[in-house]
């Protein structure tokens, strides 16, 4: 699209300079078709300056319409609204319903300056494009914003190559979703093949809980718990006092609005899975200050 836009703005800038210099007749151009696209260097004089510049050989056609752009700047000719109502003219033309901005940058020898239409924040851009005049003496830059309103939009997309994309991210979807399917049921066979209690024949005799992997033992008997369970038996075991602040076991659900039900349950899990290995221990809260969970031996 930026291609085809550029094509309309240099069409654009170049009937404006034939029409507005329609009455001024250019002479000095020469046909020097062998010389076309070589540098030479030139002379330019003055009554009280001199000075060189390197010019890039172009043909007539070119060279004239390079000769009407210099001069419509320096007479202050050239403006941003005129090339805007024909680069919006030649849009519409060719069924393109677009909003443009037209900036023109000079910085050549006798002019720097920069004209515009409108500011570029007043409207969402999605199509930048330029066009340059360079003679060697003076650099016009023509710059086009453009906006495009949503029918534009869509027609100015592939419609292969959109459907392709909508294929492509449905086939990484459905992979994407297969697979933690497969990681789901994996998980499931491997919890299911894990045994949840088991005797272990070869122990010794403790006076709390001992945690094997992902199993909590005592004595002989032993459950498995799992990953919130197991945590929360953790930190009280190696709790000083085997003894931890309600608060700080609520952190284990940092985002979650219901922190207190949630330690609650888990909670009650733990002392449910250690009554199921005839634990006499259990969580409870510490008489001496309702602000603690203490691991107790029951009496």
């Amino acid at each position: 699209m930026n291609e085809y836009i550029s094509n309309i703005l240099e069409e654009a800038v170049t009937k404006n300079a034939k029409t507005r210099t329609k009455n001024i007749f250019i002479t000095g151009i020469e046909q020097r078709p062998n010389y076309i696209g070589k540098t030479e260097t030139r002379i330019f004089q003055t009554t009280d300056t001199t000075f060189t510049y390197k010019y890039k050989v172009v043909d007539a056609a070119t060279a004239i319409l390079q000769t009407q752009q210099s001069f419509l700047l320096l007479t202050d000719s050239l403006k941003s609204e005129h090339i805007q109502q024909l680069f919006d003219s030649l849009l519409l033309s060719r069924n393109i319903k677009a909003n443009s901005i037209i900036r023109i940058v000079a910085s050549g020898y006798f002019k720097q300056c920069t004209i515009q239409t409108n500011d570029t924040t007043s409207m969402v851009i999605h199509g930048r494009t330029n066009y340059i005049m360079d003679d060697g003496l003076e650099k016009i830059e023509y710059i086009a914003y453009v906006h495009y309103p949503f029918p534009t939009l869509w027609n100015s997309i592939s419609k292969k190559e959109f459907y392709y994309g909508i294929l492509l991210a449905c086939v990484i979807c459905f992979a994407l979703l297969t697979y933690k399917i497969h990681q789901r049921i994996a998980a499931k066979r491997l919890l299911a093949a894990t045994p949840i209690m088991k005797i272990s024949n070869n122990y010794q005799e403790t006076e709390y809980p001992v945690i094997e992997d992902e199993y909590v033992r005592y004595n002989s008997r032993c459950v498995r718990f799992t990953r919130q369970p197991l945590q929360i038996i953790q930190l009280f075991l190696k709790a000083e006092q085997y003894r931890i602040k309600k608060n700080e076991i609520k952190e284990l659900w940092p985002k979650s609005v219901n922190q207190l039900s949630n330690m609650t349950t888990a909670i009650n899990r733990v002392n449910k899975l250690l009554a199921e290995i005839d634990c006499p221990y259990s969580i409870i809260t510490d008489a001496t200050d309702k602000e603690y969970y203490v691991l107790s031996k029951s009496t």
